[in-house]
């Protein structure tokens, strides 16, 4: 079983997780099952023989996962830029604000 549900998964190019959800299955039941130690149900059975021969579907849903991988990994960087560029700001606010208190002291 373990071989036919790697082979899935790579036709596929999913990750372990991702395939357990498109079986309907949690991550832990899938590692049971790829051990040998849990049979999967018919349920299951089931699951795994419609992915295999879903090549169409199959296809375009992993165009869509690998599309919205990339974009997660866009927005990942694009939030890591922001928040340096903000912590560049609050450090410019500080220096701005000591500089206020200093002209404040020498007004006093």
């Amino acid at each position: 079983m373990n071989d036919r549900l790697e082979v899935l998964k790579e036709r596929l190019g999913l990750q372990w997780n991702e395939l357990a959800n498109a079986l309907g299955i949690s991550v832990p039941l899938l590692g049971f099952i790829r051990r040998g130690d849990r049979k999967p149900s018919p349920k299951v059975l089931m699951a795994i023989e419609t992915l295999e021969h879903s090549d169409v579907s199959a296809t375009a849903a992993t165009k869509d996962i690998q599309l919205l991988r990339q974009r997660a990994i866009v927005a990942e960087n694009r939030a890591q830029v922001a928040e340096k560029k903000l912590a560049q700001v609050c450090e410019a606010l500080d220096h701005i604000l000591k500089g206020v208190t200093i002209l404040k002291e020498a007004v006093k």
